[in-house]
Order: structure tokens, then C-alpha cells, then sequence
């Protein structure tokens, strides 16, 4: 028996497993028999306060062994540690506690082993204890609650443990299926949460790790495996919220987590934090010479390098067929040479302010050019600014195709690898094709350097500002404002971004789009026509932007 009276806890048994719930209790939920602790801040206490002389210790207060006063599937789990064992008819508790889930829901279960623990009226037992719970028991009692996912079904008994821990998904249908975890020969770990670049780049870990016969799972957020779930790269997913667990809880969360695999890669902060400083950190102190001389190291040669991996780069994004027929239908009616632009990232510095300006020139250049913008719903008035500067030279702007805020990222992502050329800064979509030959990329990089991100990647054109007019430049650090970015006064953007030409991006974009046997009379980068006649064209936020 594990069990012993000077070792054991009350009230603080969920703590020994925590980790392992993190991804069955993303969402809201209920914690019923909580007593008076409180494991995660997005979970809804429950609890009676019998325990407590009565006191309201859970933010409900109610016996959670009973009917519960909720609307069936109004929550996303329901989590009972070390209760259900109080209740003598527990079969009619989990039936209730089962209705209150969502479809998709999960429900875990937590409880003293009767092998592991002194059995109802032996000594040592708790005198509350109603029943003694076998976890075939619970299986049966489960078989009259519908359809169904068994998902952990362990028992614990190391260290301090003696209990079950038993995770139930609820199902649409009537399906019954025991799946519990079990170890897995040759398996490894990849922690990478961040941005969808991030991850895009932490695909080509996940590929060479593949490559040597591991298993792999990959620990990110919804929003991270949202650009990789199709990668044959990555075997599993173990998923949390964003802050789910908290950032001082991290260590111990992967420490546990490292138990159930032979190996961990933990890539979280090997770009920022490490080679991009955060704010208020120690290093984001450091001088910009020091900066530029501790930071210049590629993203994903450091990441290889954590992973103990070859410089064999694969970083990719897999659409499905449904994705891709449905982009070659939308870009099916679109006639010419394409050209996707990107407009603006998640930071304050990864828009570049002489957009349309540049796109007017790039259609005055070539006819056959139509470009796709895209971006997020935010990014709109950029796309009003670009098809107004059209309206204004051509008397159309027929030639724009607008779909900010229309596509997911990864509709985006799919529609990138079906053009010509792909323009933007330093975004997931870049990151998406830079290791195929096609499309093209034009690339306007802010916070990072070549050595830091395209020194690898295909078929590249990389923009920098102007030699000598940017001295922060690349800053290496990360931004959420301009509180510690230069601001250009002119434009209201990035002084990096400013400080990158109008006819460096057009003749790049020129030089790479499908040669024509047309003849253009002769202009910027020797690919274009003359624009000479081009003052200037109004920008976006309230900007002026002109066109050299």
C-alpha cells in the first residue's frame, strides 16, 4: 500500500497530476469538490464547504453530488479529484456530471485506489469514504452515459500517488472507445508555442527528428497547431491555452511532462528571449552593438542546434486537398502574372508604410501584375489606401484583388505556394514558402537580419533600409509598441520600415515575376516603366508616401 497516514494530503491530490489534465480542461469548466484550492484560474470552483464548518470555500457553493443547475453541455469539462469516492450512489453523479459536458468535452476523473488505499472501514480510512471504486467499475458505470472516448485510464502508484486518474471525451454518437495513453518506443517531446512562424519553423525540427525514427508529439496552443496539424512530421498533439499555466509554472509543468517520453526538445524562447529580447528583460539592456553582435544567429540553425539535428532544413506547410482546390478556385478567374501581398504582421513594425505607392509602380511596370492582398481585418485601411492610389492613376483598381480579414491563415498560407510572387515582412506566411523554389519571396525584414531568418530560404529577395540611414537597425528585439521601437515621423511606421525604398521593392518584385515578351519602356531595377510622372500617392494612417 502506498498510502500512509504521515504522508497523505487532504485536499491537495489533484496537485500530484496536474500537468496531465492541462490539455482535457482548456475552456471553462468545473472543478466539483474543489474544496478550498483553486489549481487554474479559468476553472469554476464547486464545492459544499463540508469540509470547511460549511463556509463558502468555492465560488459555487453547492454539494456537487446531487443534480447540478446547469443546462446539459454547458460546459467544456468537469474535473472531480478525490470526491467521487464521498458519494455513495457515484454511478448518478458521473451521469450528471457527464450531461453538463459539451460534445468534444472531457471528464476527469481522480481517485484513491482500493489497492492502493485502506478500503471503506479498515483502519486508516478517510470515515467519509462511501465507496471503494475500482476503475472497471467506473467503465461500467460510464457504458449508460453514451458515446465516448477513453483517453487515460492509469494507475498511480509512485512516489506519493495511490490513486486512478481516468480522462473520458464525450462523443456525438453512440461510440464507445477505449483508447487510454500508453508509452510509446522512441518518443520525443517538441515544446514550441509563439506565432505562426514559430511554428512553421519548429515543423523542420519536428521533420528531422522524424527522420530518426522518433515519435513526435508537439506541445503548442490551438492557435499554433492550427498551421502544422496536417505536417505527417508530428504524430500528436498535446495542446493548452494560451497562459494556460502560468509562465512560473512552466518548469515543473515539463518536467512531469518529460516522464512519459524518452526524449524533450523544448524550443519556447530559442528565438525570442534568445536571439529577439523582450521587454524589461536583463538582456534587452544590452547596448545595439551588443545586440547586433550576440543576436546575429540564424533562427533555425539555433533551433537544430537544441535539437542536436544536422543543418538539413525542412520547414513546410501542408494544405489539405480541400484547401488547395478551393484556392485554385478563387485564383481560377484571376488572369496574369500574381503577386500575394502580405500586409502587416502581429508588431508594430512589420508593416512597411510605402505599400501603395510601390503596388501603383508595380502595376504601371506590368500590365499583366494583379496583386492579392491579404492580412487580418485590421489591415483594411491599408487596402483602401492601396485601391484608392490605384482609382487615382489608373481611374480602376480592377487589378487589386482585396482579401484582408477573408481568409484564415491557412488559406492564406495555401494561397501563397499557388502564386507568383509572395511580398510582405516577417510573417508565418513567409515563413510558409520559404524553402520551395516557388513562389518567389520579397521580404521586408524589420527586428531580424538576413543572418537571422532568410539565410536559408529559397528563391529570396531580403529588404533592408537604406546603408547608413537606420542605425538600430536590425535591433533584434521583440516590439508591441513604439515605446522602444523609432518611429518615422513622416509615415508614423517603423524608422526600419521607412527607411526601405520604393524602388528596391519594385525592381525585386520585377526580377522575379515570370519574364514576358513584352517590352516595357525602361524604368526601376531595368524591368520596369517609367513612373516618372508619379509624385506621390496618399498612404494609410494618415500618411503621405512618395514614390521616387
Amino acid at each position: 500500500m502506498v498510502w500512509s497516514p504521515d504522508r497523505h494530503s487532504s485536499h491537495q491530490e489533484l496537485g500530484k497530476i496536474y500537468p496531465f489534465v492541462v490539455p482535457y480542461t482548456r475552456g471553462t469548466g468545473l472543478d466539483i469538490g474543489s474544496g478550498q484550492a483553486r489549481w487554474f484560474k479559468h476553472w469554476i470552483t464547486l464545492d459544499s464547504g463540508k469540509d470547511f464548518q460549511n463556509k463558502r470555500v468555492a465560488d459555487i457553493h453547492l454539494d456537487g453530488s446531487g443534480p447540478l443547475p446547469f443546462k446539459d453541455g454547458a460546459y467544456d469539462f468537469v474535473v472531480s479529484s478525490h470526491f467521487l469516492e464521498h458519494i455513495k450512489e457515484w454511478p448518478k453523479a458521473l451521469a450528471e456530471w457527464w450531461r453538463v459536458i459539451r460534445t468534444g468535452g472531457h471528464l476527469v476523473l481522480y481517485w484513491p485506489h482500493p489497492e492502493l488505499y485502506p478500503r471503506v472501514g479498515q483502519p486508516g480510512a478517510n470515515p467519509d469514504h462511501k465507496a471503494d471504486i475500482w476503475p472497471v467499475e467506473v467503465v461500467k458505470a460510464m457504458r449508460q452515459n453514451g458515446g465516448w472516448d477513453l483517453l487515460e485510464d492509469e494507475t498511480r502508484a509512485e512516489g506519493e500517488e495511490y490513486s486512478q486518474f481516468q480522462v473520458w471525451r464525450k462523443r456525438e454518437d453512440r461510440q464507445q472507445n477505449v483508447v487510454p495513453w500508453r508509452r510509446i518506443e522512441k518518443s520525443v517531446l517538441v515544446v514550441r508555442y509563439g506565432a505562426y512562424g514559430d511554428l512553421i519553423q519548429a515543423s523542420s525540427v519536428c521533420a528531422g527528428l522524424k527522420a530518426q525514427g522518433y515519435h513526435v508529439t508537439l506541445n503548442t496552443t490551438e492557435k499554433g497547431k492550427s498551421v502544422v496539424e496536417h505536417d505527417d512530421n508530428i504524430d500528436a498533439f498535446i495542446l493548452q491555452d494560451e497562459d494556460q499555466v502560468p509562465n512560473e509554472s512552466l518548469g515543473p509543468y515539463w518536467k512531469e511532462w518529460a516522464k512519459r517520453f524518452d526524449r524533450v526538445v523544448n524550443l519556447c524562447e530559442s528565438a525570442e528571449g534568445a536571439l529577439l529580447t523582450l521587454p524589461h528583460s536583463l538582456h534587452d539592456w544590452h547596448s545595439e552593438g551588443a545586440r547586433k553582435k550576440l543576436y546575429s544567429q540564424n533562427y533555425l540553425e539555433r533551433q537544430h542546434d537544441i535539437a542536436d539535428l544536422p543543418h538539413d532544413f525542412k520547414p513546410r506547410f501542408v494544405p489539405t486537398q480541400a484547401e488547395v482546390e478551393n484556392v485554385e478556385k478563387m485564383i481560377a478567374d484571376i488572369p496574369g502574372k500574381k503577386v500575394l501581398w502580405i500586409l502587416g504582421g502581429s508588431s508594430v513594425h512589420k508593416v512597411w508604410p510605402h505599400m501603395p505607392a510601390a503596388i501603383v509602380r508595380l502595376l504601371y511596370s506590368d500590365p499583366e501584375v494583379r496583386v492579392i492582398t491579404a492580412g487580418e481585418a485590421k489591415h483594411r485601411d491599408i487596402e483602401e489606401a492601396i485601391q484608392n492610389a490605384a482609382k487615382l492613376f489608373f481611374g480602376d483598381a480592377s487589378r487589386i484583388i482585396r482579401t484582408a480579414g477573408l481568409w484564415p491563415i491557412r488559406g492564406t498560407m495555401t494561397l501563397a505556394q499557388k502564386v507568383d510572387v509572395v511580398v510582405g515582412p516577417e510573417t508565418g506566411v513567409l515563413n510558409a514558402v520559404s524553402h520551395v523554389e516557388r513562389p518567389a519571396k520579397v521580404v521586408f525584414l524589420s527586428h531580424s537580419s538576413k543572418e537571422n531568418l532568410t539565410k536559408h530560404w529559397l528563391t529570396t529577395t531580403s529588404l533592408e533600409p537604406v546603408e547608413g540611414s537606420t542605425a538600430c537597425y536590425p535591433c533584434h528585439r521583440l516590439h508591441y509598441d513604439f515605446s522602444r521601437c523609432n518611429q518615422d515621423k513622416a509615415t508614423g511606421m517603423a524608422l526600419c520600415q521607412a527607411n526601405t525604398p520604393v524602388e528596391a521593392a519594385v525592381a525585386a518584385i520585377l526580377g522575379a515575376l515570370p519574364r514576358t515578351q513584352m517590352t516595357i519602356a525602361g524604368g526601376a531595377g531595368g524591368g520596369g516603366g517609367s513612373c516618372g510622372e508619379i509624385v506621390a500617392v496618399g498612404g494609410f494612417g494618415g500618411s503621405s508616401v512618395a514614390a521616387e
